[in-house]
């Protein structure tokens, strides 16, 4: 069971991760957000969505 859930966090950290940083790239790209915001949201939000995320599917993968 920790595996599968493991797994399942991790793949949904890097589906998110996908997503903030292509939200970034196209709000730039748009002019609704300067290059250095947008690199600090993209930033961001790896780090606050993300990364706990991938790091608790790591160790349910590991534990499991």
């Amino acid at each position: 069971m920790h595996r599968l859930l493991g797994t399942a966090l991790i793949i949904g950290g890097l589906l998110v991760s996908g997503i903030v940083v292509w939200l970034m790239w196209l709000y730039a790209g748009e002019g609704l957000l300067a290059g250095d915001t947008a690199g600090i949201g993209a930033l961001l939000g790896l780090l606050l969505l993300s990364a706990p995320q991938l790091v608790l599917g790591v160790y349910l993968l590991y534990k499991g």
